[in-house]
């Protein structure tokens, strides 16, 4: 049913589909190349059927795609906005192939971050006329290398090991551990011998070797190609029809060769692999980003819980910020790897006029007859303030980081801007707001005094006021308190004599409610002592009715298991004759194909000791059968041998199971003869 409803969707015969996965083709080079069709080991289809899986999800993924951009009208070589959504690094308790592939694509996108930054800060200090030292700017490029480089990289390693004869994935870890031992980036765990270590710019990943090897496989062959592009269907014949995918072995004419060397030659297989496929892709990717204007944003989840407070209900609802899981996103992000290398340069740039007016209240003599003055001006008079004593010890009291004086250049004048390192800014930002501070406080003292006065003199008018209307207001509700004392005297009158009716009626219906009660209650009484009467006579007559049929069932029961135990019997004897017929005869048969076997040993080795004394010239030397002949009968004498062998194996695992039920029955026939002698009360 499975295969039945995968040719409906793919739109090809079963045997056709079947053939192609369970099968292959090859094609001997020559002149007079044959095609010869090898069947596949089980484990041999289960990896084409898996790459057709893949390479199908593949597909329909671009098309997908390419029908998407049509459908909004994209051109190929027209200006557009494009998004690339990446979640970023990606670390979990066990790392296989696809964490590998992701993190390699996160240290491409960091390399080209940190090589745009590189750029810009370059490009903007070379126009501002200021040096730098370029050598702070971080770099990932050994973990680059050590994942793609030349042949000793990992992927590229991970490549030839999968082509390599007898390739595994233990073979390749073992390889990369001899040839990376001494890389910075990379690492091994002595208790751990499946496992190494990448220090990628996050921090270090442990990845698991074992399962590398089958996931790089592409083992996508020519024959289901073929199939599928003789699809009855259109869109799936138009997704196979792939030309740069070359299967096999060709011939083509050599028009380079001399007169005296053949005019033509082979051209092998080109081999496809997950890993390779996938760096041919970023690459696309790469050269795609590389050509476009490039903008850089970060997204971070506060919580897993995808709310925003904790306490919703509560007077003073607090943000959820799970504090670990932002760290470990802004690590693996590459965030403070973008801030390490904003960092690396002059992180704060401000133009002059802007440095005049935030810094303006440090010195006010120098800025002040520069304010009417343009760009030549303020920038000579933001090079006498930063040269004043003043600042000059602000900036190289400044420390770094770490907490220690830094001997690098701290700050720069350009052109039309100010550089600075974060430890300056601050430092002019806290004296900033010390003088600041300070005439604010002179502000402050001479506004609330001015305040203060004006709000004196606005309360003892509005407490004049105020107690006016206090007095009116208390005479207002003197009148109205006497007038409601009037209406309430009344009002609990006649609530009283409504109170006293409700009393007297819900007494009366409680004594009429008791009444019935007790009525009841006689009735009841009655009818259970007759019900316990009948009761009781119908449990007695009911056990004499259980025992009358208990004394029928027992003489039942033992007439019908004599008859049972002689039916059983006799069914087990016939079962058991009939098992050891067809024992004898597949013993037999095995037999047979076992002299058969040996006859045809026998036959092949006198073939072979022919063929050597041909070989050297010992006996009449007859012509030799043409090379296709003695191929086909090689092949066909393989052939043969894998069907006999194949029959031989079932025919063994045939004569296991008869021997297993032969045993299972005698034992059944033991247990039913001694059945058949039990004691009549061990039968019951």
């Amino acid at each position: 049913a499975p295969l039945s409803t995968v040719c409906r969707l793919l739109g090809v015969s079963s045997d056709d589909l079947k053939a192609a996965l369970c099968s292959r083709t090859m094609r001997a080079p020559g002149e007079g190349g044959r095609t010869i069709r090898m069947p596949n080991t089980v484990h041999k289809a289960a990896e084409c059927r898996d790459a057709l899986a893949k390479h199908l999800y593949q597909s329909i993924f671009g098309q997908v795609v390419k029908r998407t951009n049509d459908s909004i009208g994209h051109r190929e070589h027209a200006t557009f906005c494009g998004v690339l959504d990446i979640f970023g690094f990606e670390f979990f308790a066990v790392n296989s192939f696809e964490q590998l592939c992701i993190n390699f694509t996160n240290e491409l996108l960091q390399e080209y971050f940190n090589t745009f930054i590189f750029q810009n800060e370059a490009a903007l200090y070379s126009e501002e006329g200021i040096e730098w030292e370029p050598q702070d700017f971080p770099d990932n490029k050994d973990v680059v290398e050590l994942l793609q480089e030349g042949l000793t990289g990992l992927l590229p390693t991970l490549e030839e090991e999968c082509f390599s004869v007898g390739g595994s994935s233990e073979a390749w870890h073992s390889k990369v551990r001899r040839q990376q031992a001494s890389h910075s980036c990379f690492g091994i765990i002595l208790t751990e011998p499946d496992v190494f270590v990448v220090t990628h710019f996050a921090g270090p990943v442990t990845y698991t070797a074992a399962g590398f090897m089958e996931k790089n496989r592409d083992q996508l062959s020519s024959d289901v190609m073929s199939c599928l592009q003789r699809s009855s269907s259109d869109f799936v014949r138009q997704m196979f029809l792939e030309h740069d995918r070359t299967f096999g072995t060709s011939e083509v004419s050599n028009a380079s060769a001399g007169p005296c060397s053949p005019s033509r030659r082979v051209v092998k297989a080109q081999r496809y692999s997950v890993s390779s496929q996938f760096r041919q892709q970023l690459q696309e990717l790469l050269c795609q980003i590389r050509s476009t204007d490039p903008h850089f944003i970060r997204c971070i989840k506060p919580n897993q819980k995808n709310q925003p407070f904790i306490g919703i209900g509560g007077l003073r609802p607090v943000p959820l910020f799970d504090r670990q899981a932002v760290a470990q996103q802004l690590s693996y992000q590459g965030v403070l790897e973008a801030v390490r290398v904003a960092r690396a340069g002059f992180p704060v740039r401000l133009k002059h006029g802007d440095f005049r007016r935030e810094f303006r209240c440090l010195a006010l003599h120098l800025f002040e007859s520069s304010s009417e003055g343009g760009d030549g001006a303020a920038r000579q008079a933001v090079t006498e303030f930063i040269g004043t004593d003043r600042v000059q010890s602000l900036l190289l009291s400044s420390k770094d980081s770490s907490g220690q004086p830094s001997s690098r250049k701290r700050w720069a004048i350009g052109k039309s801007r100010v550089f600075l390192k974060q430890e300056p800014y601050i430092a002019l930002r806290g004296e900033r707001f010390q003088v600041r501070h300070a005439a604010a406080v002179h502000l402050q003292a001479a506004q609330r005094c001015r305040s203060e006065t004006a709000a004196f003199r606005r309360l003892r008018r509005a407490i004049c006021q105020l107690q006016a209307l206090a007095r009116t207001r208390a005479a207002v509700l003197e009148l109205k308190r006497r007038r409601h004392e009037r209406s309430a005297t009344a009002l609990q009158a006649g609530l009283r004599t409504l109170l006293a009716r409700r009393r007297f009626a819900l007494c009366c219906r409680a004594v009429l409610a008791a009444q019935s009660w007790w009525r009841g209650r006689r009735c009841r009484e009655q009818f259970l002592e007759h019900r316990a009467h009948v009761q009781r006579l119908q449990r007695w007559w009911r056990s004499v009715q259980a025992r009358r049929r208990l004394r029928r069932l027992q003489h039942n029961v033992l007439r019908f298991q004599s008859v049972w135990r002689g039916v059983r019997g006799r069914q087990a004897a016939i079962a058991f004759r009939a098992d050891r017929h067809r024992l004898v005869r597949a013993v037999r048969t095995l037999l047979r194909l076992r002299r058969r076997n040996l006859a045809r040993r026998a036959w092949r080795a006198e073939v072979l000791a022919t063929y050597r004394r041909r070989g050297a010239g010992g006996g009449p030397c007859e012509p030799a059968p043409p090379k296709e002949v003695l191929v086909e009968d090689l092949l066909h004498l393989l052939s043969e041998y894998e069907r006999k062998q194949s029959e031989a194996r079932r025919l063994r695992a045939e004569a296991e199971a008869w021997r297993q039920r032969l045993e299972t029955l005698r034992a059944r026939a033991f247990l039913r003869i001694r059945g058949l002698f039990a004691r009549p009360g061990e039968a019951g």
